[in-house]
């Protein structure tokens, strides 16, 4: 299933599992200190019966307990993994070994001192299952745990628990202690909780991961975009001059310019190519982003010439340049064709009277060329704000 994911999913996995591994690292490395203290106090209550049997029973947990503290997870080969996992295995079964010694052996000691004992062996049960239970390797994206081990997982507290009760029940016991031993062995129910914590944690570390990348993304692409159209947009308007002399520097100018804010939606699937007129709406959003205000396009033609396209990217340039400059947060544009001509309308915040016409005026120029108009209408009619009008006669290939 792993392999048919898409390349993004399995890269957030595999930062998922890392932050899982560091995660239940730190989960752990508290229990480890428990872990210690475990048996500690178990080898104490087995060295006042002087018995070497019951303490070389309980030197592989001590030995695994030394190796744990001084090992972590595998992240590399497939020899280490295995090695990781015949581990695990010994460590559980030297912990199920802890507490069949701390409730047969002790049976020459006090109540009180084998219950101390039992205690401190159920606890390390309940550690050594805890670590089985929280492993990073179970939020690894490829290759996916089986599902026998997910099985395994899921019931790691019940075996726990039922293990526990076959070991520690069965032992010489006055007839009122079992109580006491029944209550002490529902300590691996602990994992549960454990657990699930661990597993709610997590599975939002996922999609929490991949909101903060595409944001990081997103922002530097922005900071990109506004910077490199200030520059090209400056460019662009020096080469109008260069036109008529040297018209493929011209075309290289206008084009470096639209390529940049197309970017911005090259990504949208319903955009099969950049030269569709609905990209234009990348050079309005781009703009806008510069000056952190917001801006729309809408876009009701479907096929636009080849000149017709350049002079309609001038003409947003300028006057959504124009509107920003009068300090709108929000600007709306509008192209559509009536009439046969193309019409672009541009309307954002309060309207400063002719000023805006009279900063058009290279534009204006290359309006009146192409035989059209620039002028300032009401935007709607029950709008108290002014829109830049623009219109000229749409060439062929336009419609």
């Amino acid at each position: 299933m792993a392999g048919t994911d898409p390349p993004w999913r399995v890269q957030t996995g595999r930062l998922a599992f890392l932050v899982a591994s560091r995660r239940a690292a730190e989960t752990i490395r508290p229990a480890l200190t428990v872990r210690i203290i475990a048996l500690t106090v178990v080898l104490t209550m087995l060295v006042q019966l002087e018995d070497v049997v019951s303490i070389v029973s309980s030197l592989p947990a001590v030995a695994v307990c030394m190796l744990r503290a001084r090992s972590a997870p595998p992240a590399g080969t497939i020899s280490r993994r295995r090695r990781w996992i015949l581990v695990s295995w010994l460590d559980l079964l030297s912990a199920l070994l802890v507490v069949a010694v701390a409730a047969w052996c002790t049976v020459a000691l006090t109540a009180p001192s084998r219950f101390l004992a039992l205690c401190a062996a159920t606890v390390l049960l309940t550690v050594v299952s805890a670590r089985l239970a929280l492993d990073p390797r179970w939020y690894r994206p490829d290759p996916r745990p089986g599902r026998v081990a997910r099985m395994l997982r899921a019931l790691a507290s019940p075996l726990g628990l039922i293990a526990c009760l076959a070991l520690a029940l069965p032992a010489p016991w006055e007839p009122g202690e079992r109580t006491i031993v029944v209550i002490v062995c529902l300590l691996p129910m602990a994992t549960v909780a454990l657990t699930r914590d661990q597993q709610l944690t997590v599975q939002n570390v996922v999609e929490m991961i991949q909101t903060e990348a595409q944001d990081g993304r997103q922002s530097v692409l922005d900071e990109l975009h506004g910077g490199l159209s200030a520059n090209l947009r400056l460019l662009e308007q020096a080469s109008h001059e260069l036109r008529d002399s040297c018209p493929r520097l011209y075309e290289l100018a206008v084009g470096a310019n639209s390529r940049l804010r197309e970017t911005l939606t090259l990504a949208d699937p319903l955009l099969e190519s950049a030269a569709r007129p609905q990209t234009l709406s990348a050079l309005v959003r781009t703009l806008a982003m510069a000056v952190g205000a917001r801006g729309e396009l809408t876009v009701d033609v479907d096929r636009l010439s080849d000149a017709d396209r350049d002079l309609l990217r001038l003409v947003l340039n300028d006057t959504v340049g124009v509107v920003l400059s009068d300090g709108a947060s929000r600007v709306g544009a509008t192209v559509r064709l009536v009439a046969g001509s193309l019409v672009v309308s541009v309307v954002g915040g309060s309207s400063r009277g002719p000023d805006r016409i009279a900063r058009l005026g290279q534009l204006r120029r290359r309006i009146d060329e192409a035989g059209g108009s620039v002028a300032e209408e009401p935007a709607g009619p029950t709008d108290v704000r002014r829109a830049v009008v623009v219109r000229w006669p749409a060439s062929a290939g336009t419609a």
